[in-house]
């Protein structure tokens, strides 16, 4: 596959400018733009900039809205047995950096907390459902699409907390 080289400049400048004409404030884009430039530079390319079009997408098509919604791994537990000389080693991508970073630019007033990752709003745990790590992604669309329609029930719990994130969202 051929490449086309830019500078980080141009493309510093070129993401943060596409997001905030997504609807995403000058902050939130930013912090995209970090995210998205960071996965290129450290050679993650699938989840760099060619994520750009899939956003834009996205966001037309309502499946992606301009406000945070969930975060997850708080408080930042992640290490993954690693200690803080073997943490400072790590790239900025790794999931234990990452989640520190988010965790220091959140503020309660943008951020709807869960306890684990949106998809155990969605399964409930205490009820022994679950769904495979690979399929996350596109389950927990598909419950949620289900849900809405009415061809998929929800637990109390999950319907519960389902409404905490709408309102949160939404109100």
């Amino acid at each position: 596959m051929g490449y086309v080289n830019f500078s980080y400049d141009q493309l510093d400048k070129f993401v943060t400018d596409a997001f905030v004409k997504f609807g995403f404030s000058d902050s939130d884009a930013k912090i995209i733009k970090d995210v998205l430039l960071m996965s290129d530079l450290y050679g993650i390319e699938s989840h760099g900039m060619q994520r750009l079009v899939r956003y834009h997408k996205g966001i037309e098509k309502g499946t992606i809205y301009c406000f945070p919604v969930t975060i997850y791994g708080f408080p930042v537990t992640d290490r993954k047995g690693l200690n803080e000389a073997e943490l400072a080693k790590k790239p900025a991508i790794h999931p234990y950096n990452a989640n520190k970073k988010i965790a220091s630019i959140a503020t309660v007033d943008r951020v709807f907390l869960v306890d684990d990752t949106f998809e155990h709003v969605l399964w409930d745990q205490e009820q022994n459902e679950s769904v495979k790590s690979t399929d996350k992604p596109f389950n927990s669309w598909k419950r949620i699409r289900g849900y809405i329609d009415g061809t998929q029930d929800l637990s109390e719990k999950c319907k519960s907390t389902l409404k905490e994130i709408i309102v949160f969202a939404f109100c």
